[in-house]
């Protein structure tokens, strides 16, 4: 209390681009009285689903929130061999441990959601602690001396969810398959087009190459391009 701050971001997932439409950060609250808070918000925005970090605190904070609140929309983990995997089946362990491998795997799929204009921030302090979200020496993301990042981590959980087979399937939207197929389109926008040949009943063959088309007259002698023909054309 009065410390580090406790923080979440609720955000609107029911279309892309994402939305943050509502977030909270104090260092007043104590962990016995943000379970009740969380809960309270959790139910006004259609019984959200929360992802909350375990580490230290936070595995306090989910404990009541899951038992004494008894929130039932809450995402658990279990670890299969190193590989963290989410599921909504009760009796896992509550919320996600921030590790290395999760924090570098959520900050890159944000630069992602955030470049690509997938997700839209209209939060003055959640901008201001992005534009402080800095790489450290150990090549890891963090606040800059001096500030703190708290509500920015919370939308590296977020866009690390978005990555989770099972955001996919309770959301109808796999949006880095969206990503991919947005680029390739833009890919096949910025080829030149292709020629096109015309052939004419009864005369010279054609073709069309930016915006002309070029007439293959024969020629009685061999050209010295060794084609037979030479090339006249006229604006489209």
């Amino acid at each position: 209390k009065e410390l580090d701050y406790s923080a979440f971001c609720v955000m609107d997932v029911t279309q892309a681009p994402y939305r943050v439409v509502a977030r909270y950060k104090s260092n007043r609250v104590s962990a016995q009285e943000y379970p009740n808070l969380i809960t309270g918000v959790a139910r006004h925005y259609n019984r959200a689903y929360v992802l909350g970090e375990n580490n230290d605190v936070g595995s306090q904070v989910l404990q009541i929130l899951t038992m004494d609140c008894e929130y039932d929309n809450v995402f658990y983990t279990e670890d299969n061999k190193g590989i963290t995997k989410l599921t909504t089946i009760a009796g896992k362990t509550p919320g996600v441990r921030t590790t290395s491998r999760v924090k570098r795997q959520g900050c890159n799929a944000l630069k992602t959601l955030i470049e690509s204009n997938q997700m839209i921030i209209q939060d003055f302090d959640i901008i201001s602690e992005l534009s402080t979200f800095v790489i450290k020496k150990n090549k890891t993301y963090a606040a800059d001396e001096g500030t703190n990042d708290d509500l920015v981590m919370c939308l590296v959980l977020f866009a690390w969810l978005t990555t989770q087979d099972i955001f996919k399937d309770l959301v109808n939207l796999d949006m880095r398959k969206k990503l991919f197929d947005k680029n390739i389109v833009q890919i096949e926008e910025e080829l030149p087009p292709q020629p096109v040949r015309i052939t004419a009943t009864g005369g010279p063959e054609t073709y069309k190459e930016d915006g002309i088309i070029w007439s293959i007259v024969p020629n009685e002698q061999e050209s010295d391009d060794g084609f037979g023909g030479r090339w006249s054309g006229y604006d489209a």
